[in-house]
């Protein structure tokens, strides 16, 4: 049987539009891995349609982008997409980057019988090129971030668990940790110093609730 990945890809902003565009090879990969992959991109990524196509199709996958804090996951325009009213319609596997939702709504979500949980428990920080705003995947700023926690998705598409794609991530983390301290040390960059503090920040954060064996 065919696997089904939703991704949300909402973009009425700087973050939302950074995520949405470094989403792009999420994409890519899961209709290359053969994944059918649904895109809710824009103003489609709202509670109705999600919701619609869940009640409609059995999703493997959840790919949720957007802001966030520790009860809701919020879509286009920064209305409430997944909360504590819709959370156990979610079965499949949820991978979100918004900031807090590991706290809660995670925690509410695998208490659903969502199989695994993926978010971060803090705010999810990323550092960008205000120059880049209108480019970001040629903002070496953010590359860090977004190669980090992508690992995630991109590993489950290929059928790797939920712990071992998030122990990919803290892996890539580590590398980029360990690359921008070399630059901190050697330049003495202001700019890399925070850098560095921000990438420290998100691998903590990031954790995983629920079976962590789980794959789609």
């Amino acid at each position: 049987m065919e696997k089904s990945v939703i991704i949300t890809l909402p973009d009425h902003d700087i973050e939302t539009t950074y995520v949405s565009k470094w989403s792009e090879a999420i994409t890519t990969e899961g209709k290359r891995c053969g994944l059918k992959v649904v895109q809710l991109i824009s103003k489609r990524a709202s509670r109705d349609v999600i919701e619609g196509i869940v009640a409609s199709k059995g999703i493997d996958l959840f790919i949720v982008n957007g802001h966030g804090d520790e009860d809701a996951i919020y879509g286009y325009g920064d209305k409430a997409l997944i909360d504590g009213r819709n959370i156990s319609k979610f079965k499949g596997i949820i991978y979100t980057i918004a900031c807090e939702a590991a706290k809660s709504l995670g925690k509410a979500a695998v208490s659903k019988n969502t199989k695994c949980f993926i978010g971060y428990t803090e705010k999810f920080v990323i550092i960008y090129d205000h120059t880049k705003t209108v480019t970001p995947l040629k903002d070496e700023l953010s590359r860090p971030f977004f190669d980090s926690t992508n690992r995630i998705p991109l590993s489950i598409m290929k059928g790797n668990s939920c712990a071992e794609s998030v122990e990919r991530a803290k892996k890539a983390y580590d590398e980029w940790i360990v690359k921008v301290r070399s630059l901190v040390i050697d330049e003495h960059l202001p700019e890399q110093e925070w850098l560095l503090r921000a990438l420290i920040w998100d691998s903590v954060s990031l954790k995983l609730l629920g079976n962590g064996d789980s794959t789609i």
